[in-house]
């Protein structure tokens, strides 16, 4: 990330900086390493695997606000969907392969959100950021492309904590991310 880059990024969000790759539809992968306080993790092989930090030029920072509440550390995606107890509830973590070896570790985690829906699935979706203008927004890449975007992640976690949609034949059923419209 270049400097003017990482300038821009700061002025624009309140949470924290963030490395980024491009991937294949033009939006931005958001990768973000979590500091040693944040990190938790089950056993003490992910630990340390998960405390690995390559010298590098990117430094990230901890994530803060709102954001924090909801974060769960490093982890893969069973675990995960452990520490998401209640129907129409989310957390947002850090994805670890299930039993990584050291050859396969990426530099960076992608970070994603772990939704149980409200007939008690799991959903798994990757949080995105894409630069409009000047302005980088942060949306949940659940397949739809007129998603909402936000200016951090704060926002993004104060929509989805307030915001759902009805199933069009289940009534009964409001999830914040509308599994039932869209198949990855």
């Amino acid at each position: 990330m270049h400097g003017s880059e990482a300038m821009e990024l700061m002025r624009h969000s309140e949470t924290f900086t963030v490395p980024r790759t491009v991937d294949d539809g033009g939006s931005e992968e958001l990768n973000i390493m979590p500091s040693d306080d944040d990190q938790k993790v089950g056993s003490a092989r992910e630990k340390e695997v998960s405390q690995y930090n390559p010298t590098s030029a990117k430094s990230p920072q901890p994530i803060e606000g709102l954001a924090k509440s909801v974060y769960i550390g490093v982890c893969n995606f069973a675990k995960a969907e452990e520490q998401v107890e209640k129907r129409a509830d989310f957390r947002v973590y850090h994805q670890l392969v299930h039993r990584p070896l050291l050859d396969d570790l990426e530099q960076e985690l992608p970070l994603i959100v772990v939704y149980k829906t409200a007939n008690g699935s799991f959903r798994h979706y990757p949080i995105r950021r894409r630069k409009v203008g000047t302005i980088y927004y942060y949306y949940v890449d659940y397949g739809d492309p007129k998603v909402p975007a936000h200016a951090s992640l704060d926002h993004l976690v104060r929509f989805y904590q307030v915001n759902a949609q009805r199933h069009p034949e289940h009534r009964d059923y409001a999830d914040q991310f509308p599994w039932w419209e869209v198949h990855l």
